[in-house]
């Protein structure tokens, strides 16, 4: 009898945990996702301005299901240029996922060769990034990618830490949101390509310090 008694009450016990639970992890959900408007970044960042802006292909807009994105190409007083592409999904599941859809993944599928280069971390005012950093060539055309994720205020640079966040994220707090940066600069033709690769990196990366913390402001 007793037995039976304590049995009981455990199963009492452990439905009523999974209530209190369930109530919490709803209430969470309630509060889900902040809405990103990828449109009120600058056109300007100190000495990078904005001097062109771009759509997305049918087939690209389809296979993505984008939320919000921008596609922009900004050159600074030295006339360096570099573009920018930010994607952002309000939930993200599936192949509907910024980290399925990198320069690593998606260049090679266009007809690009990809060399993958070291991780690089660049000091904003706000605080440090780290990116990813691959090297493409097309043709007669080369060109350095740097890419990240973001998931509110948190920012990854390996694919497999930001599926793991964000699948943790959905199962605990019901948020999926989050997004790709990406910017590139094409490699000048020298003579010795260490020297263009050089080059490039420090374009990107000057734009970088200056873009972040805008970008910042806009995923709070």
């Amino acid at each position: 009898m007793k037995t039976s008694l304590s049995g009981s009450l455990l199963a009492l016990m452990i439905i009523l945990a999974s209530a209190v639970f369930n109530s919490t992890l709803l209430s969470k959900r309630a509060q889900n996702t902040v809405e990103i408007k990828l449109a009120d970044l600058p056109k300007q960042f100190a000495d990078w301005k904005m001097i062109d802006e771009s759509g997305m292909e049918n087939i690209s807009r389809e296979v993505l299901q984008l939320d919000s994105y921008i596609k922009r190409t900004y050159r600074n007083n030295n006339r360096e240029i570099v573009y920018l592409y930010v994607g952002y999904w309000k939930k993200q599941s599936g192949d509907k996922q910024a980290a399925k859809h990198t320069p690593r993944l998606c260049l090679p599928s266009n007809g690009w060769l990809i060399t993958t280069l070291p991780a690089q971390l660049i000091k904003s005012p706000v605080g440090q990034i780290v990116s990813s950093v691959v090297l493409g060539q097309h043709q007669m055309s080369q060109a350095m990618f740097y890419y990240w994720f973001f998931a509110g205020e948190r920012t990854f640079h390996q694919d497999w830490k930001a599926l793991l966040y964000i699948g943790l994220e959905r199962l605990l707090r019901g948020r999926s949101d989050g997004g790709i940066v990406e910017i590139s600069a094409a490699l000048n033709r020298e003579k010795h390509r260490e020297n263009a690769q050089s080059k490039a990196q420090s374009v990107i990366e000057d734009f970088v310090i200056k873009f972040w913390p805008e970008m910042e402001k806009v995923t709070k």
